[in-house]
């Protein structure tokens, strides 16, 4: 699926999810530089919404068991959008490098989601600085949740 085929005001919500998560890493990203799984639940009720860590009790983080933790957490939830997000290394397909992103799962309740990668880099030795490039769409799924739930 590709991302212009989903509704667009689904792709304007995604856009601005994206956009606001990335802008509000920017500061672990300058004091940690990285980005521990995290999860971001928004509800129909903004007082609803909540962001729960995930940080590894160990210091070293499994985003797969974040991730499936994450999605066990969704389901016993009423919520209409998700941001689950952690910082890794990849070698993006356009040019073969190994870029520092930010990857990050958008949800929808339905199941509707979208994958990003976000490359960035981080400048300067007292003043440091966080560059972003743009994100770059890895997958776009409309039953996302059913490969974490078991079969019946």
């Amino acid at each position: 699926m590709e991302f212009n085929y989903l509704p667009l005001d689904i792709q304007i919500e995604f856009a601005e999810l994206l956009g606001e998560h990335i802008a509000s890493s920017e500061k672990i990203l300058k004091s940690d530089k990285r980005l521990l799984p995290v999860l971001a639940v928004f509800a129909d009720n903004p007082s609803d919404n909540e962001i729960i860590g995930l940080q590894p009790s160990g210091g070293i983080a499994d985003v797969d068991a974040a991730l499936r933790y994450a999605i066990k957490l969704l389901d016993g939830k009423q919520f209409r959008t998700a941001v689950f997000s952690y910082s890794t290394q990849v070698v993006l397909k356009e040019d073969g490098a190994l870029y520092d992103v930010i990857k990050t799962y958008i949800m929808k309740k339905d199941g509707t989601a979208a994958i990003f990668y976000t490359p960035f880099f981080i400048s300067g030795f007292l003043r440091k600085k966080v560059l972003f490039k743009s994100s770059v769409i890895d997958e776009i799924a409309d039953s996302f949740f059913d490969r974490f739930m078991p079969d019946e």
